[in-house]
Formats: structure tokens, C-alpha cells, sequence
């Protein structure tokens, strides 16, 4: 099973600026089906930014798309001090398992009174998905170096 998802549509992959000039394009008069087609998105999307905009006035306060931030638990300077001090601590011969590095990141979540999820309170790491996700943009960087360590510790038993 891979650990990245394959995204096999493109629903909810329009912009912002895109929204917006559909419904401002709906709001002169074009029709609300004409609008949606003219810019690539799904008319009972634009319906709903519609009311949204005749309700507030505005669609900026608006979240488009699908978005992951709400799962995200650490920012991304917390993410690059994490692995700053991974990868040094890589760099003294004391590598880390991707076991320890859940470990690692849940210790960081507690300690600096980030909310964590429920599910991960009783078994004191973090999931599997949100550490490789948070660390997503180095992933490969950080598997190397996990398995760089893992190779050492099993010439070393052996």
C-alpha cells in the first residue's frame, strides 16, 4: 500500500480566483450553470459560494478545496526544527527508527501544548500517517536516514 495518496479526480481543485470570478460572474447576470462551466467547477459548488456571498457580502472568509490544515498538528517551523534535530542527530551516529521518531514527535506536541488527537494520547506516539505527513516534503531525506540507521544497528547485531 503506497504511504502517498494518488488523487484519481480533480473535484475540488479550482482556485480562489477562479471562485470568485464566477461569482462575480453569476452576480451580473450570467447564469449560475454558464458560470460554472465557463470556469472549470461544479455548478452546485458555485450555488453554494453564491448564497455564501449574497449572505456575507464577501467570500473571503471562504475555505476552497479540500484542505489538510485542520489535521495539521505542528507548524512549519516546529516541522523543520524536528527534522533539523533528527537530522543531527543522524549525523552523531545516533539515528533514530521511524518508531522513535513518532515518539519523538508526540513528546514535542506535549511539550509545547499542541493539541494532539485523542486515538494517539493512550499510545503516546503519533501516527504513522502524521508524522510521514508532517514530514512529508522531506520524506525521502528522512527514510534514508532511518534506514542508514537501521542498517548500521543490523550489521552491528549481526
Amino acid at each position: 500500500m503506497p504511504r502517498q495518496y494518488q488523487r484519481k479526480t480533480a473535484r475540488g481543485m479550482f482556485t480562489k480566483d477562479a471562485m470568485e470570478m464566477a461569482v462575480a460572474a453569476n452576480l451580473e447576470g450570467r447564469s449560475l450553470r454558464k458560470a460554472a462551466s465557463d470556469f472549470g467547477i461544479n455548478y452546485k459548488t458555485l450555488q453554494r459560494y453564491v448564497k455564501l456571498h449574497q449572505k456575507d457580502g464577501n467570500i473571503e472568509k471562504a475555505t476552497f478545496g479540500y484542505s489538510t490544515q485542520k489535521k495539521r498538528i505542528f507548524s512549519d517551523e516546529q516541522e523543520q526544527a524536528l527534522l533539523d534535530y533528527i537530522i543531527e542527530a543522524s549525523s552523531i551516529y545516533y539515528g533514530l527508527t521511524l518508531r522513535e521518531v513518532r515518539n519523538l514527535a508526540y513528546e514535542v506536541a506535549v511539550a509545547n501544548n499542541i493539541p494532539v488527537p485523542e486515538s494517539r494520547t493512550g499510545l503516546r506516539h503519533s501516527g504513522n500517517v502524521t508524522t510521514t505527513s508532517c514530514l512529508c516534503e522531506s520524506r525521502r531525506q528522512l527514510h534514508s536516514i532511518v534506514h542508514k540507521h537501521l542498517t548500521k544497528q543490523m550489521l552491528i547485531h549481526f
